[in-house]
């Protein structure tokens, strides 16, 4: 059986037809051991909707960084400097946005 993982962008929801398909689904392909046990009703009921434009709100959300060597345009390096302590972090968080706008994430 294949794992198909899908995203939807935001404010998409799911068609008809693949609400269908997920109704459809069979849960008795699920093999349930001491690594990966069967949850209780309780241990569901507090699992709770996120709405998809908090997965990148860093409050919530710290992904692991990674450090890379990049090349920038001279003036864009200096705007985002001249601003301050932290541009760094600051041009991170807009392409996460320009990422997340362009649906690469």
């Amino acid at each position: 059986m294949a794992t198909v993982i899908y995203r939807p962008k935001a404010g998409e929801g799911l068609t008809e037809e693949e609400i269908k398909m997920l109704d459809a689904l069979d849960d008795s392909d699920i093999t349930y051991d001491e690594d990966c046990p069967e949850l209780t009703d309780a241990q569901l009921s507090e699992f709770h909707a996120v709405h998809p434009e908090l997965r990148a709100d860093l409050s919530i959300f710290r992904p692991k960084k990674e450090q890379i060597t990049i090349k920038l345009d001279a003036d864009l390096v200096a705007a985002y400097r001249s601003t301050g302590r932290g541009y760094q972090t600051r041009i991170n968080r807009d392409l996460r946005k320009a990422a997340e706008v362009s649906g690469i994430l």
